[in-house]
């Protein structure tokens, strides 16, 4: 369990509105969405919060994953991920490290206005369906580790 401890906040909790208004864009060319052995996957995401509406602040999301086939059973896959707020985002709006897909980081507990992530995996088909992956993956967080296994891919089933 992560704790937060805000200045100037006391113990109550305090309601946030978070409706907004954006635009979603969205490229796709993998080869195959479930295993793509090449090509590409893109999004941008935006989202605008008024005054009007109950928070003052815009949020911009982007995230580019690149498939690149090694060999018929191997594919190399990389994201690069940048999400910035600018204005007055509440603490309900701010980023966290770890979302769904960064490993090693505790969900939650490192957050900021920004967060940039460089990861990469090595994906290998060894027989039929079964597969390993090994993975490496940046992005800001301090004394924090965790060693991770989970039997599912990552990014290639956004």
């Amino acid at each position: 369990m992560t704790s937060y401890d805000i200045e100037g906040k006391s113990g109550e909790p305090e309601k946030q509105n978070m409706t907004h208004l954006g635009v979603v864009l969205s490229h796709d060319s993998r080869d195959f969405i479930y295993n793509p052995h090449s090509d590409d996957y893109l999004n941008f995401k935006t989202g605008h919060y008024r005054d009007a509406w109950g928070s003052a602040f815009d949020k911009y999301e982007l995230d580019i994953t690149k498939f690149f086939s090694l060999s018929k059973t191997e594919v190399i896959a990389a994201r690069a991920t940048a999400l910035v707020a600018t204005g007055d985002e509440p603490f309900e709006g701010q980023y966290v490290v770890g979302r769904d897909d960064i490993r090693g980081y505790t969900n939650g507990k490192h957050r900021g206005e920004q967060v940039y992530s460089l990861q990469a995996e090595y994906r290998w088909n060894f027989y039929k369906k079964f597969g390993m992956v090994g993975f490496a993956g940046v992005a800001a967080g301090q004394d924090d580790w965790g060693l991770y296994f989970r039997i599912a891919e990552t990014f290639g089933d956004k």
